[in-house]
């Protein structure tokens, strides 16, 4: 009986392997089964296939993996100028070590026109070197378009499938050892960034020479020495004099152009053009101090003049988005000079037509976000939900009833507004009894500890069932004097309630 069901097991399994094509091993039938084995064959093919793929994928031509990216470089006549500044340098302990490197040697013949300024200065030297090494191995085959690689200058320098920075790799590829050797047809200077060049032209721009007049010190515990702890409270006392570090309001509030991982296109206006889109500003920036007036309109002239990325003068597009949210329309024919950077580029413009009235943006007020009330009632507040039936939509807003307070009122605080006319739009609607009733927002200027009052804006909340209850209305208008804070209170006529789902402040310049 054993031997029929055998002789069976064995005739089906022939019978399967013909049809796959596979050419099986006798084997004792076992409990290991005939499937089981199928599947092993099976995987054992893909798993050949695979590896084989991997290999193709992963092979390098031009490999010697019994020398480093010294050796390399020194045995490479070529290669010699560029062999000898690693000696020089100390960089030889570098590109002997077990770490992995890429190196992108200039050919001797690229070297033929290095400033001699370089070669003789060991710092300088040694910079430019190292702005030809980067850690890790990179090869051609992963580059791509945009791709920037850190070097050990600590610069970043673009890297393509045939370039290096400007240079072009005229031999890719060299797998040693250590490393990646690729051989280029110019050097790669080590160039200046953003901040660097910002620096050091203060004496030709006016733009430059403001934005680096607003450098100030700041304590910074991460870089202070800490003495001791105190006892009491358990906060650590710094040893004096350290911790104190310098920067920048255009590096805090608009971009950190000392970045060398990103970046930028940077506008520098020519110093009359400066002057003159500057002093356009000064009505809306006017204060007691015509110093600080004139800080002012600089420096929301220069906040607009750095976007992030990098546009080069052959694509300008017709405008870009400041941080802001500004539109700078841009013009190749307002171009006076380019200097390209190690963290972008940076164009001298006789002309960047940014428009006044795109520079001050609306702001909307959150009924239900206020700054405070005249006084605690919160047992009379409502932050509420409620759902528009016309517009569809979801919405919060603020609700105060049963007060019992002579004008009564919840205040909004608008820090540093400009000077100038402003239009002030409302939508509350009265959902909750069955007469309307008036509420009115009173705009202050806040001066210390005094205010002035530039606007009472009174107006009809409507029931929510009245046409057209759900749509914004223009209050009115009010005009502020001099740069500085504004205060909005919404103010109850007489006890009435209050309700509040946004205000919408839109500046007329």
């Amino acid at each position: 009986m054993y031997s029929k069901y055998k002789q069976r097991r064995t005739q089906n399994a022939q019978r399967l392997t013909r049809k796959l094509k596979i050419n099986v091993f006798r084997v004792r039938p076992s409990a290991f089964g005939i499937w089981h084995l199928i599947i092993l064959l099976f995987a054992g093919s893909f798993s050949i296939t695979a590896c084989k793929k991997w290999e193709d994928h992963n092979k390098v031509n031009n490999q010697d993996l019994t020398i480093n990216l010294l050796q390399a470089l020194a045995t490479d006549e070529n290669l010699s100028t560029f062999s000898g500044f690693i000696t020089k340098t100390g960089l030889d302990t570098v590109l002997q070590s077990s770490k992995n490197y890429t190196v992108w040697a200039p050919s001797n013949s690229a070297l033929q026109n290095l400033d001699p300024a370089i070669v003789n200065d060991l710092t300088q030297l040694t910079a430019f070197v190292k702005n030809h090494i980067a850690s890790q191995a990179y090869f051609t085959r992963s580059a791509a378009t945009g791709t920037r690689i850190p070097v050990l200058s600590g610069k970043y320098n673009s890297f393509e499938k045939s370039k290096f920075d400007d240079a072009t790799i005229t031999t890719a590829d060299r797998f040693v050892s250590n490393g990646v050797l690729h051989v280029i047809d110019k050097p790669v200077p080590v160039l200046q960034n953003i901040w660097e060049y910002i620096n050091s032209t203060t004496g030709t721009y006016e733009q430059n020479a403001f934005v680096v007049a607003q450098n100030y010190m700041t304590f910074d515990p991460s870089q202070a020495i800490i003495d001791s702890i105190n006892v009491v409270t358990g906060d650590p006392i710094y040893r004096p004099g350290t911790g104190i570090v310098y920067r920048n309001n255009f590096n805090d509030r608009v971009y950190d152009v000392k970045q060398e991982d990103k970046v930028f296109t940077y506008f520098i206006l020519t110093n009359n053009s400066f002057t003159a889109e500057s002093d356009s500003l000064k009505p809306y920036y006017k204060s007691a101090s015509a110093t600080y007036t004139d800080t002012l309109s600089k420096f929301n002239t220069v906040k607009d003049l750095a976007v992030e990325g990098l546009y080069p003068a052959n694509a300008l597009p017709a405008f870009v988005l400041s941080k802001n949210g500004t539109p700078i329309p841009l013009s190749a024919s307002a171009i006076v000079a380019t200097k390209k950077l190690s963290n972008g580029i940076a164009y001298v413009m006789n002309n960047v037509d940014v428009l006044t009235a795109d520079k001050f943006k609306q702001v909307t007020i959150e009924g239900e976000r206020p700054n405070g009330f005249q006084s605690d009632k919160s047992g009379n507040t409502n932050y509420r939900t409620r759902y528009d039936t016309i517009n569809k939509r979801y919405y919060w807003d603020l609700m105060v009833t049963g007060h019992g307070v002579t004008a009564y009122y919840a205040y909004y605080s608008l820090g540093q507004y400009p000077s100038m006319k402003y239009r002030v739009y409302a939508l509350g609607v009265n959902d909750f009894q069955g007469t309307t009733f008036n509420q009115s927002v009173v705009v202050k200027a806040v001066t210390g500890p005094t205010s002035t009052t530039l606007a009472t804006l009174t107006h009809a909340v409507p029931l929510s069932t009245a046409a057209g209850a759900f749509n914004e209305k223009l209050l009115g208008e009010f005009t502020s004097t001099s740069y500085g804070t504004l205060e909005i209170q919404l103010t109850a006529s007489g006890t009435n309630p209050l309700v509040l789902d946004y205000l919408r402040i839109v500046p007329v310049p």
